[in-house]
């Protein structure tokens, strides 16, 4: 799956809503086999685009809370987990779940929960397959 997304994303004339999803299924990819160095690495992608090219902010919100997550799995990356918290919080105060994450952070108390609201699957599904296609082709 991820060899499939990486070719789409090697495509320099991939549309920014193709480009942001297929971010996010990589990066869902590497959290779902538990490579988390990857995962992190690709939120870290995702953000800066979505960044640039003038994410909605509950989005980002949502990103920086699952970069924080997956930072704050190891305690080495406290630190760089409550920056990530902080600045989900900056792009909505009302995300419950970063606020909770930091606390727990900052308390020592944080437990691993994933907030992905669809655990991907290794491989692609038939559909996730076509849609792939459909972007190499138009591209």
């Amino acid at each position: 799956a991820i060899a499939i997304i990486n070719e789409c994303l090697e495509n320099q004339d991939i549309d920014n809503k193709y480009k942001s999803s297929l971010l996010l299924r990589k990066a869902q990819t590497y959290s779902s086999i538990k490579d988390y160095e990857n995962a992190k690495l690709t939120y870290i992608d995702l953000i800066s685009f979505k960044e640039t090219t003038g994410g909605d902010p509950k989005n980002l919100s949502h990103l920086y809370t699952e970069l924080a997550r997956l930072q704050a799995i190891e305690k080495s990356g406290y630190d760089a987990a409550c920056k990530s918290a902080e600045k989900a919080l900056q792009y909505n105060s009302l995300n419950k779940y970063a606020a909770t994450l930091l606390d727990q952070i900052k308390s020592g108390n944080f437990t691993t929960v994933s907030i992905d609201s669809q655990a991907p699957s290794t491989t692609l599904s038939q559909e996730n397959q076509e849609e792939l296609a459909l972007i190499l082709q138009k591209n």
